[in-house]
């Protein structure tokens, strides 16, 4: 997947048929444990997300920033058990 702001970056996801267990991943351990996207509509995504056998790791927050605006997020896991964030800022 191409990510914006050019540079030719992208993003690339891997299936393991294989894959070796370590245990569940949590949002606070060190590495990488959860990738953010930037979505139009948080409910959608995360409806989209559970409909392909993801699952919630919390609820959908909906919090006023000062000076920022409206924040609504959500993390999830997805069918393999990583964590995902989905995020929209009014």
């Amino acid at each position: 997947m191409r990510l914006p702001g050019g540079g030719g970056a992208t993003l690339e996801i891997f299936q393991f048929e294989n894959a070796a267990d370590t245990g569940p991943r949590e949002v606070n351990h060190r590495g990488l444990r959860h990738l953010a996207f930037r979505v139009e509509d948080v409910d959608a995504a995360v409806a989209a997300v559970l409909e392909a056998g993801g699952s919630l790791v919390g609820e959908t927050v909906r919090r006023q920033v000062p000076g920022a605006g409206l924040l609504t997020f959500a993390y999830l896991r997805d069918p393999e058990g990583n964590i995902l964030e989905v995020q929209r800022w009014d």
